[in-house]
């Protein structure tokens, strides 16, 4: 991100991804019972607590102190995307929720305005396919065509159509090395299964 916006933000922006991965990681431990989302101490930092430090860190990617120099829309819409992702993900709240749609809303807004969307697309692939996906799943109806058509422009440049391999690279994003190990699985599952046809 810094070698496409010089921006110091970049930094920030590492720090959240982090951070996303981390209390995804520890919500999961969570629904398995490995973990507690409660303390032994009430002085300790709690899992909610966690989760509002990153919310507040992510209102600087977003956040506009000077109209007449907004940050590049790439924080901004990284930053309502994150948004998203912690009501919906780390604090389990309704996707119906007004407040989801505003934010992809004004994902939508940007990316609209921006001269350079294009460039973005293919700069942030796992980045942008990302954050389509998490908006078309809280977008008001009239807002989910431009996402999916967002979404498409990528898929197409990867020559992705089959819906596991769309579902796998929508999570690249966050999720990298999985996204690796799933797609070793499934070339390991096709070897296999191409193998055991031809000794039968």
């Amino acid at each position: 991100m810094y070698n496409f916006t010089n921006s110091q933000l970049s930094d920030q922006a590492a720090n959240i991804l982090w951070g996303l991965r981390n209390l995804s990681e520890i919500l999961e431990a969570i629904h398995e019972g490995t973990e507690s989302p409660d303390t032994v101490l009430a002085s300790d930092t709690q899992f909610t607590d966690r989760v509002e430090v990153l919310e507040r860190l992510v209102h600087q990617l977003w956040y506009v102190d000077d109209p007449a120099e907004p940050q590049h829309a790439i924080f901004r819409t990284f930053g309502w995307a994150c948004l998203i992702y912690i009501y919906t993900t780390l604090r389990e709240l309704p996707k119906q929720l007004g407040m989801n749609a505003m934010l992809a809303a004004r994902i939508k807004s940007a990316l609209e305005t921006s001269s350079d969307v294009n460039v973005l697309l293919a700069t942030f692939q796992d980045l942008l396919l990302w954050q389509m996906f998490i908006c078309g799943r809280v977008a008001d109806a009239r807002d989910r065509p431009f996402f999916a058509q967002q979404a498409t422009k990528i898929l197409m440049v990867r020559k992705l159509e089959d819906q596991t391999d769309i579902v796998i690279a929508s999570e690249g994003f966050l999720w990298p090395e999985r996204v690796e190990g799933q797609a070793r699985s499934c070339v390991i599952y096709e070897v296999s299964n191409e193998m055991d046809s031809t000794k039968s």
